[in-house]
């Protein structure tokens, strides 16, 4: 009985932790590294890192894998993490940003996003030299996005309806809106 339970039980981990693996290719296209969701018809990508010294990323709407063409959607928690980065430029596609994406990119001074969905958590955490965000027209943002950031100048949010929770101000930074330049 212990034997069959334990080979139920090596089964079941097998499942959950290898299998769903094989669905996932992690590639590396013009210096950016994605994980492609190659499960279904309606894939997508992440943004998973960059290479080492890329100092300029300018994500695509989509990438390209065996033929197929899948939409980049996410860039993934801890995807910039100590990396050169020194500006992002983000496509409508990228709908989701990770925790922690771009913390600790000491070098990373602009960032301009365009239709983020989901923002979560100290995505700019420890970013000491980031002057500009752009959020473009993102909607909901993660709590204590700034931490750390000590040069910001400029925040820039165009969305009215955009879900800002307080802890934006974290520092004392400004933030502005389209309809209401500093």
């Amino acid at each position: 009985m212990k034997h069959r339970l334990f080979r139920l039980w090596s089964l079941a981990f097998l499942c959950l932790n290898i299998i769903p693996c094989v669905f996932a290719t992690d590639v590396t296209i013009d210096g950016i590294k994605y994980s492609i969701d190659t499960q279904n018809s309606n894939g997508y990508a992440t943004v998973t890192g960059v290479e080492d010294g890329m100092t300029e990323c300018i994500i695509p709407e989509s990438v390209s894998l065996k033929g197929k063409s899948y939409p980049v959607t996410t860039i993934g928690s801890n995807a910039f993490t100590d990396s050169s980065i020194e500006s992002v430029v983000a496509p409508q596609s990228v709908v989701v940003i990770g925790s922690y994406a771009f913390a600790k990119a000491s070098n990373l001074k602009e960032v301009y996003l365009s239709n983020v969905k989901v923002a979560y958590s100290r995505i700019f955490q420890t970013c000491e030299n980031l002057e500009k965000v752009d959020y473009g027209y993102s909607e909901k943002f993660g709590k204590e996005p700034f931490w750390s950031c000590s040069r910001l100048k400029e925040i820039i949010i165009r969305n009215p309806n955009a879900i800002i929770p307080r802890e934006i101000y974290y520092g004392g930074y400004d933030y502005h809106t389209e309809q209401n330049i500093l």
